[in-house]
């Protein structure tokens, strides 16, 4: 079998045509076009950077805008200094640098330390500082509380105390959040921000204290109120009140009283009455007996300009104080209850309004009531538009949504959506997800 010749395959073989050269071009379109030219002006720095470090990018800046509306406008300028400073001093560096660097942090301490607190947002953001130092934590934050010195009992309060900050303060909860986030990024222990993420921070903070916008003597932005607010005297106030009230409580007993004096006593209330209305307002609850005061009266014996000229002076001053809380004394004292998030107190202020112009009668005139409704829908627009801060300023934001659509108005829904957007930033609940997805079914159908 060895031997058996072997048999060749006599099918000719297949002759392949050549492959021609072909070359694929795509043609660049317009949306290409614009998208290229939108991409080639970003800055570097974004181009370049990570999604971490764009969503720290945004959460600097939402932390540098909120604390424009919760601090006074010396301590915003101070704080401007030493988030520049402190962001900087953690920041990975050459070690030559650090010497000059902890100078600049100490001296930004020292600014901060030297202001004297104008509200309570104030005294919790220098009281924060005060621990960090305490604990020893990173000049930036987070606090860190090492178990080691848990035995000093100076370390123990500021421990128990560090938690209370967070809660009472948007501002620190923020500065905790965004330390921690940037943190995470950080390869070395030796510093708490890598160069890329502690530069962008201290970029952000030191544009912000370069801004044209901000007003060098109030730091309010241009346009705001240039001057000084003064605080209305309480003493003032409860003085006309109780003249008031004193008169009229002689004339309600004006029985076998002569003739004479009741026409003296009456002239003497009206002038009582018109001196109270024409007196500041201290604080939101006077500001709501002065304005219900004012229509259950009959008000046509007064002027009646002067009068919704105080009352509307009262109620910007107010809402100002509110949105930016700088009093002290008496003034900061009837405030303070307003916390940093004006939400809860636009919310009263507008269901007063509207409840007053419910419960009218004859003796409301028209120019009142339109006055009214103007006031209620400026506060509509403000706690729908402004981005709430706490969990108070959510529900405020949700529960207008809510009072609208009993009152048989339907809502906005650009307010619905900013309500549900700080309701999933703020509380960390809600989402537009399917919101918009029936949304499309509906415009699909």
């Amino acid at each position: 079998m060895a031997t058996q010749p072997l048999f060749q395959s006599f099918n000719p073989p297949v002759l392949f045509p050549v492959k021609p050269n072909i070359r694929v071009a795509f043609s660049a379109g317009d949306a290409i076009i614009a998208i290229r030219g939108a991409v080639a002006k970003l800055p570097p720095a974004v181009l370049t950077a990570t999604l971490d470090e764009i969503a720290i990018r945004e959460a600097t800046s939402a932390l540098i805008e909120g604390a424009r509306g919760v601090l006074s406008a010396p301590m915003y300028r101070a704080f401007l200094n030493w988030g520049a400073a402190a962001a900087a001093f953690e920041t990975h560096r050459d070690e030559e640098l650090s010497d000059g660097l902890c100078a600049t942090c100490m001296e930004a301490l020292r600014e901060v330390s030297a202001l004297p607190a104008r509200s309570i947002q104030d005294a919790l953001f220098k009281s924060w500082l005060l621990t960090l130092e305490v604990s020893d934590s990173p000049a930036f934050g987070p606090l860190r509380f090492r178990p080691q010195d848990s035995g000093f009992i100076v370390n123990s309060v500021a421990e128990g105390v560090g938690g209370d900050f967070g809660v009472l303060s948007p501002l620190v909860a923020n500065l905790e959040r965004l330390s921690i986030r940037a943190a995470m990024l950080a390869p070395s222990e030796h510093f708490s921000f890598t160069a890329e993420v502690g530069s962008m921070i201290s970029g952000a903070f030191f544009a912000a204290g370069e801004r044209p916008d901000i007003d060098v003597d109030e730091g309010m932005p241009s346009g705001a109120a240039s001057s000084t607010i003064v605080p209305p005297s309480m003493h003032e106030w409860l003085e006309a009140r109780a003249r008031m009230e004193f008169i009229q409580a002689s004339v309600d007993g004006h029985s076998g009283t002569p003739e004479p004096e009741i026409s003296r006593l009456c002239s003497s209330l009206v002038e009582a009455q018109i001196a109270l209305l024409t007196t500041s307002a201290p604080t939101m609850a006077e500001l709501a007996f002065k304005q219900k005061f004012y229509f259950e009266i009959d008000a046509h014996e007064f002027d009646e300009e002067s009068i919704g000229a105080s009352i509307t002076a009262d109620v910007d001053r107010l809402m100002c104080c509110a949105r930016h809380p700088a009093g002290d004394g008496e003034m900061g004292a009837s405030i303070g209850h307003l916390g940093a998030d004006p939400h809860t107190a636009w919310l009263a202020d507008r269901n007063r309004a509207q409840a007053t112009i419910n419960a009218a009668d004859e003796t409301l005139t028209d120019e009142a009531a339109d006055a009214l409704s103007t006031y209620t829908v400026e506060r509509d627009l403000e706690i729908s538009k402004t981005p709430a801060t706490t969990r108070d300023g959510v529900l405020a934001k949700l529960a207008l949504i809510a009072q609208i659509s009993l009152e048989g108005w339907e809502p906005n829904m650009d307010w619905c959506a900013s309500a549900l957007v700080d309701a999933q930033r703020v509380a960390g609940v809600g989402s537009l997800a399917g919101a918009v997805e029936e949304r499309h079914r509906d415009m699909a159908a």
